[in-house]
């Protein structure tokens, strides 16, 4: 091992279009809007990729969820559980 305080992982990353066009393979009539505010400037700031090579040599670390199976799972917890849709 090399690194000894901590890793970064990584596993997916989408944009607001790239997660509509996902959730509209399941709902067709799906529409978003969308409008960032402050809380942009922040994530702008943020690296544009995290490299968990690292971590995948060290302990094997893997991701299970790429974005359709994310989306997936969130539209039958939601199906369960309809409380949740605000």
């Amino acid at each position: 091992m090399k690194i000894r305080s901590s890793y970064n992982i990584g596993a997916m990353s989408f944009c607001p279009a790239q997660i509509a066009a996902t959730i509209k393979k399941h709902i067709h009539d799906f529409t978003i809007t969308y409008k960032p505010d402050f809380r942009q400037s922040i994530a702008d700031s943020w690296p544009k990729s995290i490299d968990d090579a690292a971590a995948r040599q060290d302990w094997g670390w893997q991701h299970k969820f790429g974005l359709e199976e994310m989306t997936q799972d969130i539209l039958s917890n939601l199906e369960k559980n309809p409380s949740l849709i605000g």
